[in-house]
């Protein structure tokens, strides 16, 4: 069974990427939350999470992810979610993701 596996990439003007591949289970979430932590610890003027190869992403772990954006939102660190398929998207909305999921032009591209 694929696993999830998560790459950080630092860019420029503070924005911090975290890179989602493979699905994301609920067994996922401690790692998930790891990275993300490890990824505000530096106070990031944003946080994007890139899941343009999340394949899928169970109830729990959506859930999960909600729960932290929002967290994290609150406490003045911008998080979005970019790249998103459109079941994953779907996943994360019924989550209550909604404000977290970039914008997405006709085709899935990001405006």
């Amino acid at each position: 069974m694929a696993s999830l596996s998560i790459t950080m990439t630092f860019l420029s003007a503070g924005v911090v990427v975290l890179l989602l591949r493979g699905p994301m289970r609920g067994a996922d979430v401690g790692t998930f939350r790891a990275a993300f932590d490890r990824a505000l610890r530096g106070r990031p003027w944003e946080v994007r999470l890139d899941f343009a190869d999340l394949v899928d992403i169970e109830a729990a772990a959506a859930a999960a992810v909600t729960a932290a954006a929002l967290d994290a939102c609150r406490g003045g660190t911008p998080v979005t979610i970019v790249r998103a398929a459109e079941q994953v998207r779907r996943r994360m909305a019924l989550a209550g993701g909604e404000d977290i999921l970039a914008a997405t032009a006709p085709g899935g591209v990001r405006r």
